[in-house]
C-alpha cells in the first residue's frame, strides 16, 4: 500500500517536518482527490467504535489536513486544523471535549505532542495515520494504515 506514493527525497528541496532523514518519503500530493477520498475510507474502516464518537478530529498542518477532513465527512464529526503557528483554526469546544488526531505520516510523534500540548483541557482519544514510519512499534493510541521504512535521526 501507498508504494505508488513513494518518491526518492532530496532533503533540500523536501525537508520532513520530523526533521530526519530518509532515501525516500511518501508525496501523499500524487493522490486525486478520488484516491484520497477512498484512502480515508479505509481509515474510517479501522476505526474503532469509540473514535467515531469524539466531539472533534483535529488535523495537524500541512499532511494531516485531507485525511482528518475527509474522515469528519465521513464521520460528521467537526474537524480543526492547528497550524504551523500553533493557532487552532476551526470550531471551538468546551474544555474536556474529546478529540482524534489524524495525521498522514506519523514518525517521531512531534506533531501529535505539539497537538496534544495546544489542546491542553482536551480529552485526547487517538491517533490515526495513513503510515508508521517510527523506530519500533507504533503507541498503543495509534491506528494506522500501513508500516513503512522508518526515518532516520540526521547523522
Amino acid at each position: 500500500m501507498f508504494e505508488e506514493l513513494r518518491v526518492k527525497h532530496d532533503a533540500h528541496a523536501h525537508p520532513l517536518t520530523s526533521k530526519r532523514s530518509t532515501e525516500y518519503y511518501y508525496d501523499f500530493d500524487l493522490m486525486t482527490p478520488r484516491e484520497a477520498r477512498a484512502v480515508a475510507l479505509k481509515l474510517v474502516e479501522s476505526m474503532p467504535i469509540e473514535h467515531t464518537k469524539v466531539d472533534f478530529i483535529v488535523a495537524p498542518a500541512l499532511g494531516g489536513i485531507v485525511p482528518a477532513y475527509f474522515v469528519a465527512d465521513w464521520c460528521d464529526i467537526p474537524a480543526v486544523v492547528i497550524d504551523k503557528q500553533g493557532y487552532v483554526r476551526g470550531g471551538t469546544f468546551t474544555e474536556g471535549s474529546t478529540y482524534l488526531i489524524i495525521d498522514d505520516v506519523v514518525s517521531t510523534y512531534r506533531e501529535v505532542e505539539r497537538c496534544r500540548t495546544i489542546l491542553e483541557g482536551y480529552d485526547y482519544r487517538g491517533t490515526m495515520a495513513y503510515i508508521y514510519r517510527g523506530v519500533g512499534d507504533p503507541r498503543e493510541d495509534t491506528i494506522v494504515l500501513a508500516r513503512k521504512e522508518p526515518e532516520h535521526a540526521w547523522k
